[in-house]
C-alpha cells in the first residue's frame, strides 16, 4: 500500500500507527473474551466453540481461543488478576506501568520544551521583542 503513496515512514509515526494497532488488537480480544464469558464459555468451552461471533474471521482461531481461556493456566491467571484488580489502593492510575516520578519527570520535560518554544517565539522575534 505504500507504493501507492508518497509516504516517508518516520519513527515517530510508525510508533504511533503501531500503538494504535495494539490497541485496537487488544481491545477486539478484549470483546471476544467478554462473549466468550457471556454466552458460558468458562463453564462449558465446547458451547463457546460452536457459537462463535459474528466478527470471527477464522473459525480455527475461534476454537484456540476458547482453548487457551479454559486451559487451568489461563484461568488461575485470570483470578489473580481480577484479585487485584480489587484490591484498590485508594487511587486509580492511569499512567500504565510507568511510576508517579517518571509520569512527573515526563510532564516537567514537555513543560520545559513548551517553555522554550514559546519564549523562542515571542521573546526572540524583534516584533514581539520587549527589551
Amino acid at each position: 500500500m505504500l507504493e501507492r503513496f508518497d509516504f516517508v515512514m518516520l519513527p515517530d509515526i510508525k510508533k504511533v500507527i503501531d500503538d494504535q494497532m495494539k490497541d485496537s488488537h487488544r481491545s477486539w480480544r478484549c470483546s471476544l473474551r467478554k462473549y466468550f464469558k457471556k454466552i458460558g464459555g468458562e463453564i462449558s468451552p465446547e458451547i463457546a466453540k460452536r457459537l462463535p461471533p459474528d466478527d470471527i474471521i477464522n473459525y480455527e482461531n475461534w476454537e484456540w481461543l476458547c482453548d487457551y481461556w479454559s486451559t487451568e493456566e489461563q484461568i488461575e491467571l485470570s483470578k489473580q488478576n481480577m484479585k487485584n484488580r480489587l484490591t484498590n489502593k485508594g487511587y486509580n492510575s492511569s499512567h500504565g506501568s510507568k511510576s508517579y516520578p517518571a509520569h512527573r519527570e515526563e510532564l516537567a520535560y514537555k513543560f520545559f520544551i513548551s517553555y522554550i518554544y514559546f519564549f523562542n517565539i515571542f521573546y526572540s522575534n524583534s516584533k514581539y521583542c520587549y527589551r
